[in-house]
């Protein structure tokens, strides 16, 4: 429809012209020339406001589109907004976890320094050993001594004779300890005066 009255502005149009040029060749008069410019005119007139309106209904159907597309457009941008966020979130997750570890390695670094230094103090700990045979002697007895005492506990504890001799035996020592603190506090004592 727009079509139409674009063609109809542009005949009006080129009549309004060509009764300009008709008008001074003397093929009518003046009186003509202003009825028909005044008729061509009104509809020219006519035939504008029309288009106008078309123009406006375009205008308001373009401002409508225009609108849509800005509220699309916002939607989009919001939506990249919030992706823009969780991937800064995942990022301060990952620095997070990436100073974890390696804190984490750095534990794990001090852990493998420390065994390697327990590892060569062992070493140097048995070398030292094997150079003193009497240190060697004491260390390879004392297991020994350990698992000969456990067996004769294990017996002595069933036996109730053996306790009661071991209890008086204790009791004696004790005494006698108690008696050799005393005579030391004693003379201790009467040394001062």
């Amino acid at each position: 429809m727009r079509k139409w009255f674009v063609i109809a502005f542009v005949v009006l149009l080129l009549i309004y012209t060509g009764c300009a040029i008709c008008v001074p060749l003397g093929l009518y008069g003046w009186d003509a020339y202003f009825k028909i410019v005044g008729v061509v005119g009104g509809l020219a007139s006519i035939i504008g406001l029309g288009a106008a309106a078309f123009v406006r209904i375009d205008l308001l159907s373009y401002d409508a589109e225009a609108i849509e597309r800005l509220a699309i457009a916002a939607k989009e941008i919001e939506n990249k907004e919030s992706q823009i966020r969780v991937a800064s979130d995942k990022i301060e997750a990952l620095e997070y976890k990436k100073d974890e570890l390696e804190v984490l390695v750095k534990k794990a670094s001090l852990v493998l320094f420390y065994k390697e230094e327990l590892n060569r103090l062992y070493e140097k700990l048995l070398g030292l050993i094997r150079k003193n045979n009497e240190l060697n002697d004491i260390i390879v007895t004392i297991p020994e001594m350990e698992r000969q005492l456990s067996k004769l506990e294990g017996e002595v504890d069933n036996n109730p004779e053996i306790r009661d001799i071991l209890s008086t035996i204790q009791k004696a020592k004790s005494h006698r300890h108690a008696e050799l603190v005393f005579n030391t506090l004693l003379g201790a004592i009467s040394f001062k005066l």
